[in-house]
């Protein structure tokens, strides 16, 4: 496990410094976040995702989703979103909160050009007939007959546009928590309306 740092502004840079790298090295721990959001019910509910952009100067992290999955419509009820990091190795914990909008790339360029970004194995998965979450007789794979021992070609990937969505979180909260064995340390990091950040330590 890594040393911590001495000071809350060198912990709070190192948190987006683990989040952008994560975002693109696939074997970074925090490269498979839990996010959680609220049903219908008020119900919590969580589960993993792929992190996708962390962005400090915009306070925000991604994940992409398909547009008929119920988060998308529990987010459409209720924006508030909490995330989950945990990188097994470092010993660090980041617990982060924050507003979600869900990004349509037919209207949106920031969506349309994560579109572009992502990998035909990845398309794939948009191509899926039914809706995620939907009851199914026997075990499915959810993938066109066409395409499930192969890669989608480039035009055959674009039927997958119309369900793909990016989730956009602002954070305006974060946990961090250092596990060492001759003590844990913990800190909090607030932003306001207009990203001006506080910070303070806490007992972990």
């Amino acid at each position: 496990m890594t040393q911590p740092p001495t000071s809350l502004d060198d912990i709070h840079d190192q948190i987006w410094r683990m989040l952008q790298e994560a975002a693109s090295t696939r074997h970074h721990g925090f490269h498979l976040p839990t996010l959680a959001t609220v049903n219908n019910n008020r119900e919590p509910e969580a589960r993993i995702v792929v992190l996708r952009g962390a962005d400090p100067a915009g306070r925000y992290v991604t994940c992409h989703t398909d547009a008929r999955a119920p988060k998308v419509a529990q987010i459409d009820e209720q924006a508030m979103s909490a995330w989950v990091f945990y990188d097994a190795d470092a010993g660090i914990q980041v617990r982060a909160m924050g507003r979600v909008e869900v990004l349509d790339p037919s209207i949106d360029a920031f969506a349309r050009e994560a579109w572009q970004d992502t990998n035909l194995s990845s398309r794939r998965c948009y191509m899926a007939p039914e809706a995620p979450s939907s009851e199914c007789d026997v075990p499915s794979p959810n993938l066109p007959e066409a395409v499930r021992d192969r890669l989608p070609t480039e035009d055959e990937s674009q039927a997958g546009l119309v369900n793909f969505r990016v989730l956009k979180a602002t954070i305006n909260a974060l946990d961090y928590l250092h596990l060492a064995h001759d003590g844990h340390i913990r800190a909090r990091f607030d932003y306001d309306g207009d990203g001006k950040m506080t910070s303070a330590w806490l007992e972990p």
